[in-house]
C-alpha cells in the first residue's frame, strides 16, 4: 500500500505525457484551444510524475525537489485550465481578459508555495507527505486555488444554464463533473495539509480525470469545426447525388440516403447483399475500379429502373499515397439523355433535310447545267452564222436567258453553302492591284454596252498587299458593282476606295459603290439583304435576278468581320459602303491599274474572228481533250502545239516563247499548277506578269473555282467544255490587237473557217479507219445512242461532225485501257492518280455529250478526293458496265457508218503485254508476273484470248518457269 498513490500518480503522469505528445503533432495547432489544451496536458503530466515521485522518496531534500517541479505543473494546470474553460465558454472578452489575470497571479503565488520553511515533510503510512506551516504564503496558496475552482465553477453554471447552444451547454455540464472531482482533490492534499493533517495525493489524482474530460470535450469541439476529416461522412450523407463507398475489398461500406432514393433497393439492402457496380448497373466492362489516374468517369442504365446515368469512380488515398478505398459519385442522365435524343433527332431531321437540300440544288445544278451546255453551245454557233435580224436577236436571247439561268444557279450554290457553314475563309497574301484589275475588266464592259460612264478613284496610300480572302473579297465588290451597272439607266457608276484606319499590321479599307440609277426606297431598305426579295418590283420588272446577290455580299462580310451601309434617293441613286479590316502584308502603296483597251470588242452578228501568227502551246494528259481543243483553236486560225505532260510543256517553254499556255489543271505526274510555276521560272517572258499568259483547263465547274486558280499563279480560266464566248474573249484579251481580226462572213457560209481537216489526221492519231480514206459523215442510217447528246457534242467540236467522229473513234479505242487503269488505282489505293484518271474520263465524256455517264464519273471523282472507298467500291461497278455498254454502243454506231476497227490493236497489245512478262521471267520475279497478269486481264479478253490468260496465270501461281517460258518462246518472245 505504500506505493499505489504514486503509482498511479506515475501511469497517469505517462498517459498524460503521450497525450500531450499527440497534442503538439496531431492536434491542429492553428486553434488556440488546441494550444491551450496541450499546454493543460503538459501542466498534468508534470504535476503527477512530480507528485508520483515524491511519495517514493525517503529522502527530505529530494522530496522537497520534486513537489517544487510537481508545482510548476500545478500552476500549468490551473493557469491554462482558466483559460481554456474561458476561452470555450464564449464569454464576453473582458471578463475572459479579468479571469486570464486572475490565473497568471499563479505564477507570483508559486514562488510562495515553495520556500523551504512554509513545508514540512515526514514519512507515513503512504510514503512521503507533507503539511504547511501556518502563515501568508500557504494561505494565499490556499486562497488562489479556490478562487479559481470558484470562477471554472461559475463559468461552468453558466454554461450549463446561459449558453444558447446545445453543444456549450454540454460542455458546462463536463466543467462541472471537472470540478467536483477536482475540489474533492484538493481537500485531501491542501486543505488537509493547512490544518496540520498529513498531505494524501486526492486532486493530484482527481486532475488526471479532469483532464481526460476535458480532452473529450475538445475533442468533440475540434469534430464540430469544418475539416475534410469530419466533415467526409456529412457531406456523404447531405449531397443530393447519390454515392456509395467501397474498401479495398470491394465492399460496401457508405451508402448515403440519396442512394437509397435512386436506386431501387434501400441502403440496407446494398449493404447487406454486397452490392457490386455491375449489379447496380448495365455495365459490360470489366475492371471497374482498375485504372489509371484517380477518376474514372461511366455512363450507364440503372438496373431496376431503367434511368440513365454517369457515375465517377474515384480513388481514396492515405496519407503514404496508397489506395484504400473507392468513392463512387452518380449524376442521373435521365432528363438530358432525352433532351439529347430529342435533340440529335432533331439535328438528324435537319441534316437530313439540310442534305435533301443541298443533293436536290447539286443535282439540280447539274441537270441544268447540262442543257445549258447545249443551249449556250448552239447559240453561240448560231451567232456565228448569216442570219436575219430576227433570228440573230432570237439566238441572242437565248444565248442572254441561258446565261442568266446559269446564274441563278450559282447564287442558289452560294446561298446554301452560306446557310449550311459550309463555306470557309481562306486567309492568304494577295496583291491589291490584280484582285482590283479583275473587278474592273468584269465590270467594265458591262458598263460600256449600257453607255455608262464607269470611273475609279482608288486612294494613294492603299497598301500594295494584304492578307484575306481574295476570292469572297472580289465576289462582294463584283456582286455590288455589277447590281449598280444592272440598276442604272443612264449616267455613272463610281468606285471608290480610301483608307480608314492603318496600323503597323492593320488596315481598314472602305469600299463605296456609287451609282445614279433608280434608288431604293426608304421603307424597302429593310428588305435589301433578304434571300430573294426585289424591292420595287414594279419598277425593276425588266431586270433580271434572284434576289440572292445582297444576302450573298451581307453572309460573306459577316464571316469576314466587315459591315455594309446603304444611303439611297430614291430616283436619283444609291451609294454601298462596306468597311473591312485586314492584316497588311506589304505596306507600300499600290500602284496604278490599267485597264483593258476600250475599242477591243467580240465579234458580232455576222462576224467571226481571226487570230493572225498567234502561237499557243495545249497541254493535257487526254488525247481526245487536245483533240478539241486544237480543233477549236484551229477554227480562229489557230495552229497549236498539243503536249500530253507538264514535263513535254516545260520542255517545249524552253525552247521557245509561246505568248499563250493553255495547261490543263489535272494531269498525273506533274499536275498543271506545279507544271505552270516551273514554267515560271523558265525566264521573265513567262514569269507572273510578264508577256505571256497561261490560262488553266479544267473540268470543275464551280463557283469560286477561278478565283482559286488565279490564287495559284493562272493569269486565267477556261472551264471544259469550251465555252465559245469565253474563248474569244480570252483570245482578244491576251493578244496583240494587231493580230486580231473582225471580219464578216461570207454569204452562204455554214461553217466556220478551218472547219474541216484531211481524214490522214483521224488515220495517225486513232486506229479507226473507213474504206473510202475519208472521215464518215452522219447519214440517213444514223441512230441516236441512248445516253449522248449528239447535237451537243458535236457543238463542243466546234460544229465539226468529222471532228467529232473521230473523237468517238479515240474513246472508243482508248475507253477500255483507262477504265482498267481507274479500276487498278482505285484496287491499289491510289487516290492520287484514281482521281486524275477519272477527271480525265469525265471530261471526255463531257465532250462527246454523254452527260449522264460524265455527271456518274464527276461523284466518282469526288468520292476519290474524299477517299471516301465505300462509295467508290460500290458505285464504280455499275458505273463500269454502263461504260462498256456505251462503248459498244458508239462502236456499232461507228461501224455502221463504215468505220472499221481490226484485231492489230488488241494483238499489239498483248505482245506489249507478253514481253513485259518475259522480263520478269528473265529476273525471276514471279510476283511481278502475278501482279501483271491481273493488271492486263482485259487485254487478253480483248484479243480472244482468255485460255491463254488462264494457263499463264496457273504457272504464275505455280512459279513453273520451264512452262511460262516455252509458251512465250513459241510466240518469239525470248526470256534470256
Amino acid at each position: 500500500m505504500n506505493h499505489v498513490f504514486a503509482t498511479i500518480m506515475l501511469a497517469n503522469g505517462t498517459i498524460a505525457a503521450y497525450l500531450a505528445l499527440q497534442g503538439v503533432f496531431v492536434l491542429e495547432q492553428k486553434y488556440i484551444v488546441n494550444r491551450i489544451l496541450t499546454i493543460f496536458t503538459i501542466g498534468s503530466a508534470i504535476w503527477s510524475i512530480g507528485f508520483g515521485v515524491l511519495f517514493l522518496q525517503s529522502d527530505v531534500n529530494i522530496a522537497y525537489y520534486c513537489r517544487s517541479v510537481g508545482m510548476i505543473g500545478v500552476f500549468a494546470y490551473l493557469i491554462s485550465a482558466q483559460l481554456l474553460i474561458g476561452y470555450i465558454s464564449e464569454i464576453n472578452k473582458r471578463m475572459r481578459w479579468v479571469l486570464a489575470a486572475v490565473a497568471f497571479l499563479g505564477v507570483g503565488v508559486y514562488f510562495l508555495t515553495i520556500m523551504r520553511d512554509q513545508i514540512v515533510f515526514y514519512m507515513s503510512e503512504h510514503g512521503m507527505t507533507y503539511h504547511f506551516n501556518a502563515g501568508f504564503a500557504n494561505t494565499t496558496y490556499t486562497l488562489y486555488t479556490l478562487v479559481i475552482a470558484a470562477d471554472m465553477f461559475a463559468i461552468s453554471i453558466h454554461m450549463n444554464r446561459r449558453a444558447k447552444t446545445h453543444r456549450l451547454r454540454e460542455f458546462g455540464k463536463y466543467f462541472l463533473i471537472v470540478e467536483i472531482l477536482i475540489f474533492l482533490g484538493m481537500i485531501l492534499d491542501t486543505i488537509f495539509p493547512l490544518i496540520g493533517l498529513s498531505a494524501i495525493p486526492g486532486s493530484s489524482i482527481t486532475q488526471f480525470w479532469g483532464l481526460c474530460v476535458l480532452q473529450y470535450a475538445v475533442i468533440r469541439i475540434n469534430h464540430s469545426r469544418i475539416t475534410i476529416p469530419n466533415m467526409s461522412e456529412f457531406v456523404y450523407h447531405s449531397l443530393s447525388s447519390p454515392v456509395l463507398v467501397y474498401d479495398m475489398d470491394y465492399n460496401v461500406r457508405i451508402v448515403n440516403e440519396a442512394a437509397d432514393a435512386f436506386f431501387p433497393e434501400t441502403r440496407e439492402e446494398i449493404s447487406r447483399r454486397n452490392m457490386s457496380v455491375t449489379d447496380l448497373f448495365e455495365i459490360d466492362e470489366e475492371g471497374i475500379f482498375d485504372f489509371e489516374g484517380i477518376q474514372r468517369t461511366y455512363d450507364a442504365k440503372c438496373r431496376g429502373n431503367d434511368l440513365y446515368c454517369s457515375f465517377s469512380v474515384n480513388k481514396i488515398r492515405d496519407n503514404y499515397g496508397d489506395v484504400i478505398g473507392y468513392i463512387i459519385v452518380v449524376s442521373d442522365q435521365t432528363e438530358r439523355m432525352k433532351a439529347m435524343q430529342a435533340m440529335e433527332e432533331a439535328r438528324i431531321a435537319s441534316e437530313n433535310a439540310n442534305n435533301a437540300k443541298s443533293a436536290f440544288l447539286a443535282n439540280m445544278s447539274h441537270e441544268i447545267r447540262t442543257p445549258m451546255n447545249a443551249i449556250m453551245g448552239f447559240s453561240e454557233l448560231l451567232l456565228k452564222e448569216p442570219l436575219s435580224k430576227v433570228a440573230h436577236d432570237y439566238s441572242a436571247d437565248i444565248r442572254r436567258a441561258a446565261g442568266n439561268l446559269l446564274a441563278i444557279v450559282n447564287d442558289i450554290l452560294d446561298i446554301t453553302k452560306i446557310e449550311s457553314g459550309k463555306v470557309e475563309i481562306q486567309n492568304s497574301e494577295y496583291d491589291m492591284a490584280g484582285m482590283l484589275w479583275n473587278v474592273c475588266e468584269i465590270i467594265e464592259p458591262l458598263a460600256r454596252k449600257k453607255q455608262l460612264v464607269f470611273e475609279t478613284d482608288f486612294g494613294e496610300d492603299i497598301p500594295a498587299r494584304v492578307v484575306g480572302d481574295e476570292i469572297r473579297v472580289r465576289s462582294i465588290l463584283v456582286n455590288l458593282l455589277n447590281n449598280a451597272v444592272k440598276y442604272t439607266k443612264n449616267g455613272a457608276v463610281t468606285f471608290r476606295i480610301q483608307v480608314l484606319r492603318q496600323t503597323r499590321d492593320r488596315v481598314t479599307l472602305r469600299y463605296e459603290i456609287e451609282d445614279t440609277g433608280i434608288g431604293i426606297r426608304d421603307e424597302d431598305q429593310g428588305l435589301l439583304f433578304e434571300k430573294f426579295s426585289q424591292v420595287d418590283r414594279k419598277i425593276n420588272s425588266g431586270i433580271e435576278g434572284t434576289g440572292l446577290g445582297l444576302a450573298i455580299v451581307k453572309g460573306y462580310l459577316d464571316m469576314m468581320g466587315g459591315t455594309i451601309h446603304l444611303e439611297s434617293v430614291y430616283g436619283e441613286g444609291s451609294c454601298f459602303t462596306v468597311e473591312l479590316e485586314q492584316q497588311v502584308a506589304d505596306a507600300r502603296v499600290m500602284g496604278k491599274i490599267a485597264f483593258a483597251n476600250e475599242e477591243r470588242r467580240a465579234p458580232e452578228a455576222g462576224q467571226e474572228l481571226h487570230i493572225e501568227g498567234l502561237d499557243v502551246l495545249v497541254v493535257d494528259d487526254n488525247a481526245v481533250n487536245l483533240k478539241v481543243i486544237k480543233k477549236v483553236l484551229a477554227s480562229y486560225d489557230i495552229q497549236a502545239k498539243a503536249v500530253m505532260s507538264g514535263e513535254e510543256a516545260i520542255a517545249c517553254c524552253q525552247k521557245h516563247h509561246y505568248p499563250i499556255v493553255m495547261m490543263d489543271q489535272m494531269m498525273p505526274n506533274m499536275d498543271g499548277i506545279e507544271a505552270m510555276r516551273r514554267i515560271r521560272l523558265i525566264d521573265s517572258y513567262y514569269a507572273e506578269g510578264g508577256e505571256a499568259k497561261i490560262i488553266a483547263l479544267t473540268a470543275n465547274a464551280i463557283n469560286g473555282a477561278r478565283e482559286e486558280l488565279l490564287e495559284a499563279g493562272f493569269d486565267e480560266y477556261l472551264s471544259k467544255p469550251i465555252e465559245f464566248s469565253h474563248l474569244e474573249e480570252l483570245l482578244i484579251r491576251f493578244t496583240p490587237e494587231t493580230r486580231v481580226h473582225l471580219v464578216e462572213r461570207k454569204p452562204g457560209q455554214t461553217e466556220t473557217q478551218g472547219d474541216t481537216e484531211n481524214a490522214e489526221t483521224m488515220r495517225n492519231t486513232g486506229k479507226g479507219k473507213t474504206g473510202e480514206g475519208q472521215a464518215p459523215v452522219a447519214g440517213d442510217d444514223q441512230v441516236q445512242i441512248d445516253g449522248i447528246d449528239r447535237e451537243a457534242g458535236i457543238a463542243r467540236c466546234g460544229g465539226d461532225e468529222a471532228v467529232y467522229t473521230e473523237v468517238l473513234t479515240m474513246i472508243v479505242d482508248s475507253g477500255t485501257s483507262q477504265l482498267r487503269e481507274v479500276q487498278r488505282f482505285f484496287q491499289e489505293g491510289d487516290y492520287k492518280n484514281y482521281v486524275i484518271q477519272i477527271h480525265s474520263m469525265k471530261s471526255q465524256l463531257y465532250n462527246i455529250g454523254a452527260n449522264e455517264l460524265g455527271d456518274y464519273a464527276k461523284l466518282l471523282e469526288a468520292a476519290g478526293k474524299e477517299e471516301n472507298g465505300k462509295y467508290i467500291r460500290g458505285e464504280l461497278p455499275v458505273f463500269s458496265q454502263e461504260y462498256k455498254v456505251m462503248l459498244g454502243q458508239v462502236q456499232q454506231d461507228l461501224e455502221n457508218r463504215g468505220v472499221s476497227f481490226d484485231a492489230e490493236a488488241s494483238n499489239d497489245n498483248l505482245e506489249s503485254v507478253l514481253e513485259s512478262i518475259g522480263k520478269l521471267v528473265k529476273e525471276l520475279d514471279f510476283a511481278g508476273v502475278a501482279k501483271e497478269l491481273r493488271d492486263t486481264q482485259s487485254v487478253f479478253e480483248d484479243a480472244d484470248q482468255p485460255e491463254l490468260f488462264r494457263v499463264l496465270q496457273e504457272m504464275a501461281d505455280e512459279v513453273d518457269d520451264d512452262g511460262i517460258r516455252r509458251i512465250l518462246e513459241e510466240r518469239g518472245i525470248g526470256c534470256e
